[in-house]
């Protein structure tokens, strides 16, 4: 969803690149927690009878399924898993 007006878009990346390499990756970096908290709370709510490690990797998928194949997901979840349990 995207209802930001490209003027206004515009000028909050003016800003944005205004500011020092490290303050932007720092800006980036705390984005990224908080979208990740954010997620863990949502899946924590949805199921709350999962262990640390299942919410753990309930994260991973939500977050990088863009990046993988659905196989590719449950091959990285499942090994996760299997180290978790040992």
């Amino acid at each position: 969803m995207n209802d930001t007006p490209e003027h206004v878009w515009q000028l909050y990346l003016d800003f944005f690149n205004k500011k020092p390499d490290a303050e932007r990756f720092k800006i980036g970096f705390e984005m990224m927690k908080t979208g990740r908290k954010m997620v863990e709370t949502a899946l924590r709510q949805q199921h709350p009878e999962w262990s640390a490690a299942e919410l753990k990797v309930g994260v991973f998928k939500r977050m990088y399924r863009p990046d993988f194949t659905p196989e590719q997901l449950e091959i990285i979840a499942e090994s996760y898993l299997k180290t978790q349990n040992h």
